[in-house]
């Protein structure tokens, strides 16, 4: 599997994830593996803190990918939609 097949996998396993828990930003944040629902749950303090962008460009996703999910997450794009334009 190449870089790319990787990052899309992840965001539709996020894009399931997103209907049980009603946020594409925490979805994502547990495939990454950042955070989970039950850390949020007990510290929510913690999830304010971490940075989408950041989250996304340190979990090794080249610097020009990163920006384009992230930039399409801010416009409101689902992640089914997002990988599907990767």
């Amino acid at each position: 599997m190449n870089d790319k097949e990787l990052i899309r996998n992840a965001l539709y396993e996020a894009d399931r994830l997103t209907y049980s828990y009603q946020c594409p930003y925490l979805a994502l944040a547990e495939v990454l593996g950042f955070t989970s629902q039950y850390q949020v749950k007990y510290l929510p303090s913690h999830f304010n803190r971490l940075s989408m962008r950041k989250m996304i460009m340190t979990a090794g996703i080249e610097p020009i990918m990163a920006k384009k999910i992230w930039r399409h997450l801010e416009d409101g794009c689902t992640l089914k939609a997002i990988a599907n334009s990767l």
